[in-house]
């Protein structure tokens, strides 16, 4: 989704998950509210992963970079600051419900697919298999904590 389609959802279209002092940063002046390149750095989180089909299991495995994290880190800390949020476990629930949709329309690293069960033939009408979606986060509870911890330490400063 493009920037000014992400923005109007998230002014049209309010999820649970969204701080409402966030929800009027971005109302007030959408494109220098910084909140899409945010999500956007929790996406390569995502999307950076190395990812790979264990041979056992057939299941998808991925290893999250911490350098991509520690990008978020460092973005986070500075839209706290930026913005003088006080929030942050509501910051972090805002961008979790949000991150996936800031991928561009441009972006050419897959964001889903489907992996072929082994034991499961392909039929005339498609492909049996277990559906992915690339844009998620795995272990999100892990990568959040330890974002919850940088951003503490660095406003405790």
């Amino acid at each position: 989704m493009e920037k000014s389609m992400f923005y109007d959802d998230v002014i049209s279209n309010p999820k649970d998950s969204d701080d409402d002092d966030i929800v009027r940063i971005i109302n007030s002046n959408s494109e220098t509210s910084g909140f899409y390149e945010l999500c956007s750095k929790y996406l390569e989180i995502a999307l950076n992963a190395d990812k790979w089909i264990d041979e056992n299991t057939n299941e998808l495995k991925c290893l999250v970079k911490y350098t991509d994290i520690e990008i978020a880190k460092v973005a986070t800390f500075n839209f706290v600051s930026d913005h003088r949020l006080q929030n942050l476990e509501s910051l972090l629930s805002m961008i979790k419900g949000r991150y996936q949709e800031a991928v561009s329309d441009d972006e050419s690293r897959q964001t889903s697919g489907v992996i072929r069960n082994n034991d499961l033939k392909n039929s005339e009408m498609g492909l049996y298999g277990t559906y992915y979606i690339l844009t998620q986060i795995p272990n999100w509870e892990i990568v959040e904590k330890d974002i919850i911890e940088y951003v503490k330490t660095e406003t405790s400063k």
